[in-house]
């Protein structure tokens, strides 16, 4: 079943499913007019409520102070500055940029 949300201009929140109860003859298994159903089974509800998750996208820091360099700066010198997570995302919203900038001399 899919979720139908209660407000169409919403791409997620609460919305519901709904289910469509039929009455089925057992010995073909054939869809009947409901006055053949037995009035001593239940039906199962209708529309039921559901959730559609709203996306989370990650959200990270600035960048921080580039690091000393591992060798002289002049000749081959690798510089590092890093940054964080500050919102881990949900399986729906945009994964984590990366969290460290090389910066060779």
């Amino acid at each position: 079943l899919s979720c139908v949300l209660l407000n169409e201009t919403q791409s997620c929140g609460n919305g519901f499913h709904t289910r469509v109860v039929q009455c089925i003859r057992q010995h073909d298994s054939q869809t009947v007019t409901e006055h053949y159903c037995s009035d001593n089974m239940p039906k199962p509800l209708h529309q039921e409520l559901c959730n559609i998750k709203c996306p989370v996208d990650c959200m990270v820091s600035t960048f921080g102070p580039w690091s000393d360099c591992n060798t002289s700066c002049d000749i081959n010198g690798t510089q590092l500055r890093y940054r964080h997570i500050l919102i881990s995302p949900n399986e729906y919203g945009r994964q984590c940029p990366y969290l460290t900038e090389v910066r060779h001399w």
